[in-house]
């Protein structure tokens, strides 16, 4: 079953501006479907990978030889919902999130 990751960005970057001052905008939702895969083994269940960069989901993203500040909120990974399929998000419900854990 597919999950969808996703953590909320605030974006300032300094491109395309005269004079250039920092402009900030809007905080938007980052995030991108995981495929995953049952496994064999009945203790793991599934294995879901993905290897990829903040350009290749979203194209232009990270403009080259021009800084930005990026501050992240926390991870929220998603199940695949009834359907099974992470990228249709009405359905699906928050697997885990970021946190910290103290016996």
């Amino acid at each position: 079953m597919p999950v969808f990751r996703t953590v909320n960005v605030r974006l300032t970057d300094r491109v395309n501006l005269t004079p250039v001052t920092p402009q900030t905008v809007s905080d938007f939702d980052f995030g991108f479907a995981v495929p995953c895969a049952a496994t064999a083994d009945s203790t793991t269940g599934g294995a879901c990978s993905v290897n990829t960069t903040a350009d290749a989901v979203l194209p232009g993203t990270v403009p080259e030889r021009s800084r930005a500040i990026w501050e992240l909120g926390d991870v929220r990974v998603e199940d695949g919902g009834a359907d099974g399929q992470g990228s249709t998000r009405a359905d699906n419900t928050v697997f885990l999130t970021q946190g910290l854990f103290l016996p």
